[in-house]
Formats: C-alpha cells, sequence, structure tokens
C-alpha cells in the first residue's frame, strides 16, 4: 500500500465490518437461535414442550427481528452518513444487541417455561468480545476517523488548564 494515499471512505476493513455487521452477523445470530430451539427440544419432554412453545418460538424471533432492525440501521447510517454520530450510533448498537438478544430470549424462556435457559450467559460474552474489538477499530482507526471526522474539531474537556 503507498504510503501517500489518504485512506478514506467505504473500503477495507471499514467495508467488511459493514457486511459482517449486516449480513454475517444476523446469520449467526439465526443459526445460534436454531441451535437454541434444537437444544430446548432436546432438553424438554413433548407434552411440557408443545403447551407454548410456539409462542417461545414467535417471541425469539420477533427479538430476532429487532436485532436485525438495529443493525441494518446503524449499517446503512454507517455505509452513507458520514458523520461521527454513525459511528457512535454503530457502536451503541455493537453493544446493545447481545443484551437485547440474551436477555430477551431468557426472559421469555423464564416467563413461558418457569425455568432459566442454561448458556445465555456465554452467548452474552461471544457477543461483546466482537463488539469490543470492532469499538477499538472504530476508534482507533486512520479510515474511521479521515471518513467520519473529517473537518470536525476534537473535543477538549478544559481548555484553560
Amino acid at each position: 500500500m503507498k504510503h501517500d494515499v489518504e485512506l478514506k471512505g467505504m473500503g477495507g476493513w471499514l467495508s467488511f465490518f459493514v457486511f459482517s455487521f449486516c449480513i454475517l452477523g444476523p446469520l449467526l445470530e439465526s443459526g445460534n437461535l436454531s441451535e437454541t430451539f434444537r437444544e430446548i427440544t432436546n432438553r424438554l419432554n413433548d407434552a411440557r414442550l408443545a403447551d407454548n412453545w410456539h409462542s417461545f418460538e414467535k417471541f425469539s424471533w420477533g427479538v430476532f427481528d429487532v436485532t436485525l432492525a438495529l443493525r441494518l440501521c446503524a449499517g446503512l447510517f454507517l455505509a452513507k452518513v458520514f458523520k461521527p454520530v454513525s459511528v457512535r450510533l454503530t457502536i451503541t448498537v455493537l453493544f446493545i444487541v447481545p443484551f437485547i438478544s440474551t436477555i430477551g430470549i431468557g426472559v421469555a424462556f423464564y416467563h413461558i417455561y418457569g425455568e432459566y435457559l442454561p448458556g445465555r450467559l456465554g452467548d452474552l460474552f461471544s457477543g461483546l468480545v466482537p463488539a469490543a474489538i470492532w469499538t477499538t477499530y472504530l476508534n482507533r482507526s486512520k479510515r474511521v476517523r479521515n471518513t467520519y471526522y473529517a473537518g470536525v474539531e476534537p473535543v477538549v474537556a478544559n481548555p484553560d488548564i
């Protein structure tokens, strides 16, 4: 790569992030949700499962739809609105999605079946680790700084000190 070329705009890791955030992330999340359904059907007996299964499945896919909408909204902002608010929105969604997914499905299962769904804490941490990595990228990348923060003055907490 040439050193005299300024990194700016969608490209490189930023494009990969938007693609993985909007496409790969939801695909992995839907696979994880399907695996959760499979584990539950193996764990619960047929009579207990059949009573409320449709409600749990419907609520779980509703939680997935909410997280998908949040991801697509943040990804669209990141791809089209080249302002600092896009980066802040994306970082917020990065950390909110694992909580919504984990807590939403866990609460639904507890409310319907009266017991806790095992393994949800691990799912939360497996969502927060990539969020922390991508947040570091979004905060430190030259491409992100040149694309979203061009012409923006850095904020100084107290300039008199």
